[in-house]
């Protein structure tokens, strides 16, 4: 079993995708609504990181276990301090504290990132990914009904969201 103490976070690189690639597709009961994710796509990902909206590996004994990517939310200068959060986890280090450190890697950078609140979409049958962001701070801030679908199938998507400690000292 891996320790927290063992766990690194770093940038992606573009030699990363094919591993990124792997844990983003994991999760069988998902796998229709990512259809057309492939290796050019994650590579884009990488390649649209920034300062202030990075993507980040998370590695445990040099091996890549996990990935998070911080992105605009809506695009109006208003909403800057509003992030989506996209965090993946490699299936056999679920439940070892790795999600909860890459979390608290992002917590930890929020006044750099002049981060207020983050955001988090999940398709409504990922129970896994409601249980980890709402035992970590994170309500349900709304559903889109039926707006994925994939190959014949529907799915909810949900919006999660946390709203952290203003670091500007603007009241909420």
């Amino acid at each position: 079993m891996s320790t927290v103490s063992t766990f690194a976070v770093r940038s992606a690189h573009i030699a990363d995708a094919p591993q990124i690639l792997a844990i983003f597709l994991q999760l069988e009961a998902q796998l229709v609504f990512k259809t057309g994710i492939d290796l050019a796509a994650v590579s884009e990902w990488i390649d649209a990181a920034t300062e202030q909206h990075p993507f980040w590996v998370l590695e445990d004994a040099d091996q890549l276990i996990g990935w998070c990517a911080l992105e605009p939310f809506y695009g109006l200068p208003a909403l800057a301090g509003t992030l989506e959060i996209a965090m993946y986890i490699d299936v056999s280090h679920h439940g070892r504290g790795a999600g909860r450190y890459l979390l608290n890697h992002v917590l930890a950078r929020q006044s750099e990132l002049g981060l207020h609140s983050l955001v988090a979409y999940m398709l409504a049958n990922n129970v896994a990914s409601q249980r980890f962001f709402m035992a970590n701070g994170f309500e349900k801030w709304g559903c889109l009904p039926n707006v994925a679908r994939s190959k014949g199938q529907v799915s909810d998507l949900l919006m999660l969201g946390r709203q952290l400690v203003p670091s500007n000292g603007l009241k909420h």
